[in-house]
């Protein structure tokens, strides 16, 4: 029997996505789908429906009074938003633990190829501490850093710190040149139109550097990532981030 889902932000951009993955898959169900004009009523009328799933396709104003909406009803969520970072996170878990048997995947970005050139990135960093981030997504994208960019950042200062080096600034003659600093990593961040989804990671060493590039040229990149995640989060409590772990990355 497949399970209902309710997906918020379902008319978005990933959201629209996710939706068809869903519809096109043999153990889930589209239940309705929600947007910021719902209302209480008509959200107690998807809780009485059984619903099993809810996905979270919002905007970060919106995405934790999803979630808690999903946990209410008793159903397991599935968090596509950008812009948690591991502060939100933890307020995210202690809050979550009063619902033993339910779980919450956050998904900063369902491309795999994404994932795996964090991965790379980790491994080269280990090398070469000395980088910055570049990332490139649509105009309309608010959060800046994006969530995939954080992620990046947190994975790379981890995989730095456990070999006992810290992370540090590209030389430069220029000051002021990075638009944000996150854990000590500078970040530019643009947005615009007409020009592909990218994030590429500059490693600076002695005589040499290393650059890691992705970039979504489709939302058809996303499409392998959601089916994973949708594979996993029926059967996971607790707060869980990313992918990684269900792609052997860990």
């Amino acid at each position: 029997m497949s399970i209902p889902v309710v997906v918020a932000g379902g008319k978005g951009r990933i959201g629209s996505i996710i939706v068809q993955q869903i519809e096109d898959s043999k153990d889930y169900t589209v239940a309705g789908v929600l947007d910021s004009t719902a209302t209480g009523e008509t959200r107690a009328d998807y809780a009485r429906k059984g619903i099993g799933l809810v996905v979270d396709a919002t905007n970060p104003d919106s995405s934790i009074a999803n979630i808690h909406w999903g946990l209410e009803i008793g159903a397991n969520v599935l968090v596509a938003t950008s812009g948690w970072d591991s502060e939100k996170l933890a307020a995210l878990e202690k809050e979550i633990s009063a619902y033993p048997n339910q779980g919450v995947l956050v998904v900063p970005n369902f491309s795999v190829g994404s994932i795996l050139a964090t991965k790379l990135a980790t491994l080269a960093a280990v090398h070469f501490p000395s980088l910055e981030i570049s990332e490139t997504h649509h105009a309309k994208k608010k959060d800046a850093p994006s969530g995939t960019a954080i992620r990046t950042v947190e994975k790379i200062v981890e995989a730095i710190s456990a070999a006992g080096l810290t992370v540090s600034a590209p030389e430069s003659e220029v000051v002021g040149d990075i638009d944000t600093e996150v854990l000590g990593v500078g970040v530019h961040s643009f947005r615009r139109n007409g020009v592909p989804t990218s994030q590429q990671v500059d490693f600076f060493g002695r005589g040499e550097a290393v650059a890691i590039n992705h970039q979504v040229f489709s939302y058809d990149a996303y499409r392998q990532g959601i089916d994973v995640a949708l594979g996993q989060i029926r059967n996971l409590k607790g707060l869980h981030l990313g992918l990684e772990k269900f792609l052997g990355l860990n």
